[in-house]
């Protein structure tokens, strides 16, 4: 048994690789940052690294929510 991230393990989650034992126990959505050692190191670069991870994380997680193992998707 563990408790990790639904993108962690959302291929997994979505093969029926790993099945989720507690049913009624819903994860808390949390905030996934990318962490830049000052505000110079923002580039263009870094903007679009973020933005696609974004799309990316919010497609796995709909993906989830509409074979019903995660409730909603912000």
């Amino acid at each position: 048994m563990a408790v990790k991230s639904c993108l962690d393990i959302a291929a997994d989650l979505l093969e029926g690789r790993v099945v989720n034992i507690m049913p009624e126990f819903q994860p808390r959505l949390t905030e996934l940052w990318i962490i830049c050692p000052s505000r110079q190191s923002i580039t263009p670069a870094v903007r679009l690294l973020r933005d696609m991870l974004k799309n990316k994380c919010k497609k796995i997680l709909q993906k989830l929510v509409e074979k019903g193992m995660l409730h909603t998707v912000s």
